[in-house]
């Protein structure tokens, strides 16, 4: 009866370990084509900004921070939407045109540029 046991605890401890194993692997293997994808670089305009309570996401330099979203309108009704650290936030105003930065899914930047669509696309 003990060799049961300790057979279930040892399968058990095994699984458990394959399972955290994958998750490291598939963990790796999305950072690794999210680094492969094409930094984008587009005219766009903020059309809103908000503070997620519920989520906390990684900013731009990889650090978890913040809350803060905002999101981007593109020439083509195309929008993105960011988690951005606080001083980005604070820099950023429903309205502004410039020219945002991004890879995949990750911010990098937003220059303004006044001279750029006064506002509009």
């Amino acid at each position: 009866m003990d060799t049961l046991k300790e057979f279930v605890v040892i399968l058990i401890t095994v699984a458990v370990a394959a399972l955290f194993m994958r998750m490291i692997v598939i963990s790796v293997k999305s950072a690794v084509a999210r680094k492969k994808e094409p930094v984008k670089s587009v005219p766009a305009k903020v059309i809103a900004k908000s503070c997620d309570t519920g989520v906390s996401a990684i900013s731009q330099n990889g650090v978890r921070s913040g809350k803060q979203v905002f999101t981007a309108e593109f020439e083509a009704d195309e929008t993105l939407t960011f988690y951005v650290s606080k001083s980005e936030y604070d820099s950023l105003n429903e309205g502004d045109t410039g020219f945002l930065s991004y890879r995949g899914r990750t911010f990098l930047g937003f220059t303004k540029d006044a001279l750029y669509g006064n506002g509009e696309l």
